[in-house]
């Protein structure tokens, strides 16, 4: 085990001429916007995401209490949360979702993606893209052995934006998430089937991506200044 963990760049930003996509690190500042976006995509979540049948946790004060104790992962470099920006010409940007990068995997030179996207962002690319750019961050900045990617296996937005990036369908994960749900939950429109398929990607495949070197074109990468 000769790695040592380092941390992601602070933000990552994507510019085409034609669109602009930042990938920030999370922050306690967001917390509002997290929640509007939350509550505007609440039947979506709700398919597949554990988290948004607990009231509890979708007000302003809960997200800012997660995310504040996001930004003491990301110092100690035991998880790393992105937030999800898209600026439009002549306006500020907006929050439009989260991208973790998560250390939770079997190898300790890997991470495993997560993502959502509110609502009305979905369909145009904006997750695939942002997911685009974590796995430049993991093999070019973090010098990563693997990057992994899960979902359920009826969660078919997911799996496309699995399969656009080009990750490698490796296996099924039987009984590995949330399957067996309350009358309540199911009623709210959950969709999930416990069964998960893991996808992964590592260096050797990058030369097999055809949107990796017209990707890193458009691409900066701006270091955290308190590091």
């Amino acid at each position: 085990m000769f790695y040592e963990s380092v941390h992601p760049p602070h933000l990552v930003k994507y510019d085409d001429g034609v669109r602009v996509v930042v990938l920030m690190r999370s922050s306690p500042k967001d917390a509002e916007a997290v929640n509007d976006s939350v509550h505007a995509s609440l039947p979506e979540l709700q398919r597949y995401m554990p988290w948004s049948h607990f009231p509890e946790k979708l007000t302003t004060a809960s997200q800012q209490d997660r995310l504040e104790g996001m930004t003491r992962h990301w110092d100690d470099l035991s998880d790393f949360v992105y937030h999800i920006f898209v600026q439009k010409p002549d306006e500020k940007l907006r929050f439009c979702g989260c991208l973790g990068m998560h250390p939770r995997c079997l190898h300790n030179q890997a991470v495993e993606i997560g993502y959502w996207i509110r609502t009305d962002e979905a369909g145009k690319g904006l997750c695939t893209l942002a997911t685009k750019m974590a796995v430049v961050v993991g093999f070019e900045t973090m010098g990563l052995l693997r990057v992994q990617i899960g979902c359920d296996r009826a969660n078919m937005a997911s799996r496309r934006v699995i399969e656009k990036v080009g990750f490698h369908q490796e296996g099924l994960l039987r009984n590995m998430s949330h399957g067996d749900a309350p009358a309540r939950i199911l009623e709210k429109g959950w969709r999930g089937t416990g069964d998960i398929l893991l996808y992964s990607l590592i260096p050797t495949d990058v030369c097999k991506l055809t949107w990796w070197g017209s990707l890193l074109q458009h691409l900066t990468f701006e270091e955290d200044p308190l590091e």
